[in-house]
């Protein structure tokens, strides 16, 4: 896989691509001409708030994400051959009111039905699960799934199957005190992280530091699900290629996929399937910094480390006007130009 962009993986949701072998799909009449391509986009996080900063000052437009994600799908629609685009989560953000939270998940999927190119397939980020009920956000999203999982696959070319898994199965966030995957996620947390906040990494070092509330893992059933799907694409001679998308962080337009013909033949969908762990294991980011607050409705008084790193310009150099730092502004509307050969 060859990427036309560097930076941080979003890891709100997992997106795996399972990819037939060379003589499953017949190439195009040049291996540089795309079978077909996709947009992505990460963290809109919109909420109809006032613009704010982080807890480093760097600056936060809530409003103004939306118009961000408005350019993404102009951008979309104006290459003219996007079949489809795919949202990595976090399409709220936590500070937005609860009483509000509805009103804004609707508003950001008004501005994804504007994309003509097809469908736009969406995953849940903490910042969603923070704001509404697992089950809701599934039915506003139009997941294609069953009985309200938000983990599917889906097949947009002949040959071609994506897999969205949901990286916040097995987790306290976004489910009630009562229910009994979440008395499991706090469980396997208070065992592995002795902080009183188990939204805080303090003292937990390397991979340990991963074991905090915001993140999560995926769970038994889900893991059945995907062996069974990796199974399948095995059965029929396909290889599996995680992840399909990486996006950069930065870059304030739409971004499109483009999957060629004749490319090498990915690693084996049995290989794939040994490295799956047969238990639920938190997974997600590992973050640095000082902690900041949550949003009220997301625990008490929990506090979220650092997600973002402050960007600081070059001595010497005038620091950009606000309207430039809208543009650039890094928070919302990640996206990243790539291409799979």
């Amino acid at each position: 896989m060859r990427t036309a962009c560097s930076g941080r993986s979003i890891s709100c949701g997992r997106l795996m691509l399972a990819r037939p072998n060379a003589g499953a799909v017949r190439p195009s009449a040049s291996a540089t001409e795309p079978l077909f391509s996709f947009g992505v986009i990460a963290d809109v996080q919109y909420a109809d708030i006032p613009d704010g900063r982080s807890f480093l000052g760097v600056p936060r437009y809530y409003r103004h994400s939306i118009a961000v994600l408005r350019r993404a799908v102009r951008s979309w629609n104006a290459h003219g051959g996007v079949r489809f685009c795919v949202n990595f989560g976090d399409i709220v953000d936590g500070f937005c009111p609860r009483d509000r939270s509805l009103a804004a998940v609707r508003a950001v999927v008004r501005e994804f039905d504007g994309f003509r190119g097809g469908p736009a397939y969406h995953m849940l980020g903490n910042h969603c699960l923070y704001n509404l009920p697992r089950s809701e956000l599934v039915s506003e999203l139009r997941m294609p799934s069953p009985a309200g999982r938000a983990y599917y696959d889906f097949s947009p070319w002949p040959g071609y199957r994506f897999v969205v898994l949901d990286a916040y199965d097995f987790s306290a966030v976004g489910r009630a005190r009562g229910d009994p995957v979440a008395a499991a996620a706090r469980r396997f947390l208070e065992a592995r992280n002795p902080n009183r906040d188990k939204n805080s990494p303090s003292g937990l070092e390397g991979a340990a530091r991963r074991f905090v509330m915001f993140n999560g893992g995926v769970g038994g059933a889900q893991l059945r699900w995907l062996d069974g799907v990796l199974r399948g694409a095995a059965g029929e001679g396909r290889g599996v290629q995680p992840p399909a998308g990486a996006p950069g962080r930065g870059v304030a337009h739409g971004a499109h996929v483009e999957l060629r013909g004749g490319g090498s033949r990915g690693a084996a969908a049995r290989g794939v399937r040994r490295g799956v762990p047969r238990r639920a294991r938190p997974q997600g980011r590992v973050r640095r910094g000082r902690p900041r607050r949550a949003p009220p409705h997301a625990g008490g008084r929990a506090r979220v480390p650092a997600g973002h790193r402050r960007l600081r310009p070059r001595r010497g150099l005038p620091r950009p006007s606000p309207a430039r730092r809208r543009r650039q502004n890094g928070q919302h509307g990640d996206a990243a130009q790539l291409i799979i050969q």
